[in-house]
């Protein structure tokens, strides 16, 4: 439950940044689902392979990740120029 209110600040947050930017909102939500949902199953697999049987464990690493995640593709974000339309 506390996973899903995190995406939707998250979602906030990226439609925010890219309009800033002048991307598309959509496209960027959707980069920040999939870096969420890759860094949380690659840090899951992480644990299981260290750690067999360890749930919480698998769970507060996997968030983590999934968060560690979001913060670089929000530093990427921050690093693209301004995206200028051209208004013919």
């Amino acid at each position: 439950m506390l996973e899903l209110v995190a995406l939707y600040f998250i979602f906030r947050e990226a439609g925010r940044l890219a309009v800033e930017k002048g991307y598309s909102p959509v496209r960027w939500r959707i980069q920040a689902f999939l870096a969420w949902f890759f860094g949380e199953i690659t840090g899951m697999f992480i644990v299981i392979a260290y750690f067999p049987n360890q749930i919480i464990t698998m769970v507060i690493i996997g968030i983590c990740s999934a968060y560690l995640s979001y913060l670089l593709l929000k530093q990427y974000w921050a690093n693209l120029p301004l995206k200028l339309h051209d208004h013919d």
